[in-house]
């Protein structure tokens, strides 16, 4: 039989594939890409929190995340257009 993992333990295995991804795509990747995508951690972090859990998020981390993917759009959009 299995054993189950604690959530804290899934909330380790997370941060380490999540940084491990950061490394990988820092050394391989476009930098100015990858630290624009990178910038919006704190909003997939609090997409996930809505997701998994009952915590709901408020108007000013609902209006900041908006306002990442929003900037992030412009960039690559920029990006796109040079």
């Amino acid at each position: 039989m299995a054993r189950r993992v604690p959530r804290s333990g899934w909330s380790c295995t997370a941060r380490l594939s999540a940084d491990a991804s950061l490394a990988y795509a820092v050394t391989r990747g476009d930098l100015a890409v990858v630290s624009v995508l990178a910038s919006l951690a704190p909003a997939i972090t609090a997409l996930l929190a809505r997701a998994l859990t009952t915590e709901r998020p408020g108007a000013p981390q609902t209006a900041g995340a908006a306002l990442a993917v929003l900037g992030t759009l412009l960039v690559s959009a920029a990006q796109a257009a040079a």
